[in-house]
């Protein structure tokens, strides 16, 4: 089987869930012997670009680009080119036997190839936000989706909370909806040698979603009880000064600590020694920052309602609202662990953790991938994207 892959963001934005993603599957695709090529569709602005150490050594990987200068990270109108003049011309050129989208906006001409879609989130769909920045991004999603339920024989939820979700937006496609689950191997597998410190750990970005003030006010929830405790927040320098001013308003200052564009050993360090991992999201596609945590033992909280309990399974009490008093509670028994249940608990934690394995993404996606290849095709000729309620 030879597989073409939207890989645009790779050497742009190395270090974003869609490269993960994508990395996370290439080297165990190689020793697949399912698979004799894949194809890594790219733009031609990413030809001079440095690409990924993973790729390195990978003889089945091969790099071909797109004709244009354009950048598809830089503006809609970009991508959607890319998508709809790039990707088709270098699969009439390569010939492959099926094409994984990784970022749900599918080409409409193919030549015949049979497309597959990775739906990472749908979250903005759900949004209600009164902007026109969010109306924009939100029927911009909207579109993405009803492109990949036309073009796509298959649709991969990343998250049976994203499958549920794909399913009340496009009923129609319920039938050829997969879920698998993405992976990460944690670098070390067992628990943190280094010892905890008195501090929560939030890693994300500021906006509607990730939803940072709650992280803030669970803190000062926990102070009264916890006078020594701490919020560690990686978070990009682009959101330095807004975190500094949200940290002002509620009168945080010396309890807070901001770290930004630190190597991976750093934020490896932080998630060893963190005594918690707060993620407060309203809604999350899957969340690898939960599993990055639990596959370190770190005990990691997120809101009950999405896919951090698909993560945590029931080694966890999670918070069933999102506010700071049920975050509090939750984190609260965390603190409040013995020395010997905090170690059974971080050995649970990573058992669990070693259920979402990269080797089984990839073995998953491929066969999905063979699947699309023997199906007849099953794209909606007009797909409707229903509101969701």
């Amino acid at each position: 089987m030879r597989i073409a892959v939207d890989a645009h963001r790779i050497a742009h934005f190395p270090r974003s869930s869609h490269c993960r993603y994508l990395l996370g599957m290439l080297p165990h695709w190689q020793n697949d012997p399912r698979i004799s090529e894949v194809i890594l569709a790219l733009p031609r602005s990413a030809e001079k670009l440095a690409f990924p150490q993973e790729l390195d050594g990978l003889s089945k990987i091969r790099k071909e680009f797109g004709e244009s200068a354009r950048n598809p990270t830089m503006g809609l109108g970009n991508l959607f080119y890319f998508h709809q003049v790039d990707i088709p011309a270098i699969l009439k050129r390569t010939k492959p036997d099926v094409f994984l989208s990784t970022f749900h906006l599918c080409p409409f001409f193919t030549g015949g190839v049979p497309v597959v879609t990775t739906i990472h989130d749908l979250c903005p769909l759900d949004y209600q936000i009164d902007s026109l920045g969010w109306l924009k991004w939100r029927e911009t999603h909207r579109f993405q989706l009803w492109t990949a339920c036309l073009k796509s024989r298959l649709l991969i939820a990343v998250s049976k909370f994203t499958a549920s979700a794909l399913k009340t937006y496009c009923p129609r496609k319920a039938d050829s909806i997969r879920m698998v689950h993405n992976g990460f191997d944690c670098p070390e597998s067992k628990p943190s040698p280094l010892p905890h410190e008195n501090y929560l750990l939030w890693v994300g970005e500021l906006g509607y979603r990730k939803n940072p003030e709650l992280a803030l006010d669970t803190l000062a929830a926990l102070l009264p009880q916890n006078p020594q405790l701490r919020l560690r927040c990686v978070i990009p320098a682009r959101d330095r000064t807004e975190a500094e001013a949200m940290m002002k308003q509620r009168n945080l200052c010396g309890h807070i600590d901001w770290e930004s564009n630190i190597p991976e050993q750093r934020l490896d360090e932080l998630y060893r020694q963190a005594c918690a991992l707060i993620v407060p999201s309203r809604c999350e596609g899957f969340g690898y920052p939960i599993l990055e945590g639990i596959s370190r033992g770190i005990p990691s909280l997120g809101y009950r309602r999405t896919p951090a309990i698909e993560i945590t399974g029931n080694t966890l009490d999670l918070p069933s609202e999102l506010s700071p008093s049920a975050f509090a509670a939750s984190i609260q028994k965390v603190l409040n662990l013995t020395q010997d249940e905090r170690a059974s608990l971080s050995r649970s934690l990573i058992e669990r953790a070693g259920t979402f394995t990269t080797h089984r993404m990839a073995t998953q996606t491929a066969d999905v991938l063979l699947e699309a290849c023997q199906t007849k095709s099953q794209a909606l000729s007009h797909p409707s994207i229903t509101p969701h309620t």
